[in-house]
C-alpha cells in the first residue's frame, strides 16, 4: 500500500525565507492588538478575545494530499500483444521510475542463441497535476534521465540486449491524467483506443486511472486493485434474513487474473438458482454480476464503487444484510 506524503502550503504562501519572517511579524501584530484589548475589557471580554485570538495565530504548516497519493504504484502502456510493453512505477512525490521491454527471440545469433531484447530504464518527475475538471489534470515532465545511453549492446543468458532511449516521455509537452468516474465522450480517441476491455463500466464511466501523452497519442493505464487477501474472505456462503443467498467461490489463482476471479450461485428465496462471476474492479473492490443484466455492486475500499459493503463477515446493502453461515 502506498504511503501517503504531504505537501506544505499556507494559503498559497510558502513559509520559507524572507516570507517567514514576514507572516511572524504579522502574527505578532494582530496578538499585539488583542493583547491590548483583552486588557482594556471586562473578564467575559478578554476570554472571547483569547479564544479568538488563539484562533487567528498562524499554524506552522498546513497538510494538503497530493493528487500522486491517489494514484496507483504502477502504470502500463502496452498494446496487448506483440510482448512489449513500458512499466512505470509512480512515488507519491510524483518522481518514477520505468521499464521498456520489447523481446524478439527469433533475432538471433552465435552470441545470443536466445533472442534479442530491446530494453529501456530511466527515470524522472513529474510536475504537480493540475486541475483541468472533476476527472482530469494536467501535468508535463519536470525531469528524465536514462540510466544507459540508447544504442549500448550487452549479453546475458544467452540474449543480446540492445538499449533504447524513453520515447514514451521525452519532449512529452502537456499530459492529462484521467480519474475514475471521466466520461468516455470526454476523452480522446487515442486515449480510449489504449483502454482494456472493461475499463470503460456499462454507462461509459472509466474505471481506471490514465496518463496521456497527446505529442505521442499514447497512454499508460493504472489499476487499484483489492489485495487477493481481502477478496479470499468472500469465499463461503451469505444469507439474509429473508432466506436469500449468495454461495461464492473466489479461485486460488485469482491473485494472477486480471478480471474474473470467481464464481457465484444466487438463490433469491422461493427462486431458481442462477451463476454468476465475481469480477475485480480497477478502482478497487469487485462486483458480482448475475444473468439478464442483475448486476449487484461491492466494495471493500473507499472508491467510487458506492452499494454494497463488504466487511468481515457480513455483506450489506440494497439487498438487506447477508452474514456468512459456512
Amino acid at each position: 500500500m502506498k504511503k501517503v506524503l504531504v505537501a506544505v502550503f499556507l494559503g498559497g504562501l510558502v513559509l520559507t525565507g524572507c516570507g517567514s519572517n514576514e507572516a511572524e511579524e504579522s502574527s505578532a501584530a494582530i496578538l499585539s492588538e488583542k493583547k491590548v484589548r483583552v486588557e482594556a475589557g471586562t473578564d467575559e471580554q478578554n476570554a472571547e478575545v483569547q479564544a479568538e485570538a488563539q484562533e487567528t495565530e498562524i499554524p506552522e504548516e498546513t497538510e494538503v494530499v497530493s493528487v500522486f497519493a491517489k494514484l496507483p504504484d504502477e502504470f502500463v502502456y502496452s498494446g496487448g500483444a506483440g510482448g512489449w510493453a513500458t512499466e512505470l512505477y509512480l512515488n507519491d512525490d510524483g518522481t518514477f521510475n520505468a521499464q521498456y521491454h520489447d523481446s524478439d527471440l527469433g533475432y538471433t545469433g552465435t552470441d545470443y542463441p536466445n533472442g534479442t531484447v530491446y530494453i529501456s530504464n530511466y527515470s524522472g518527475k513529474f510536475t504537480e497535476p493540475q486541475m483541468v475538471n472533476e476527472y482530469t489534470y494536467s501535468m508535463t515532465v519536470e525531469s528524465i534521465e536514462l540510466e544507459m545511453e540508447a544504442g549500448q549492446e550487452y549479453y546475458e543468458d544467452g540474449k543480446r540486449y540492445v538499449t533504447c532511449g524513453a520515447s514514451e516521455l521525452e519532449d512529452a509537452g502537456e499530459l492529462f491524467v484521467y480519474m475514475p468516474g471521466a466520461r468516455k465522450e470526454n476523452m480522446p480517441e487515442e486515449f480510449v483506443s489504449w483502454a482494456n476491455y472493461g475499463d470503460f463500466g456499462p454507462e461509459n464511466d472509466f474505471r481506471c486511472y490514465g496518463i496521456y501523452n497527446p505529442a505521442k497519442q499514447l497512454a499508460f493505464i493504472g489499476y487499484h486493485f483489492t489485495a487477493f487477501e481481502e477478496l479470499q474472505k468472500l469465499s463461503g456462503t451469505f444469507r439474509n434474513e429473508s432466506g436469500d443467498e449468495f454461495i461464492i467461490d473466489i479461485y486460488q489463482d485469482s491473485e494472477n487474473l486480471v478480471d474474473e476471479i470467481g464464481s457465484v450461485y444466487w438463490t433469491a428465496k422461493g427462486s431458481e438458482k442462477e451463476f454468476g462471476h465475481v469480477y475485480k474492479l480497477a478502482e478497487g473492490g469487485f462486483k458480482i454480476a448475475l444473468p439478464e443484466s442483475k448486476v449487484y455492486y461491492f466494495e471493500i475500499t473507499d472508491n467510487h464503487v458506492n452499494h454494497t459493503q463488504f466487511a468481515g463477515d457480513e455483506i450489506s446493502g440494497e439487498l438487506g444484510t447477508f452474514t456468512k453461515v459456512e
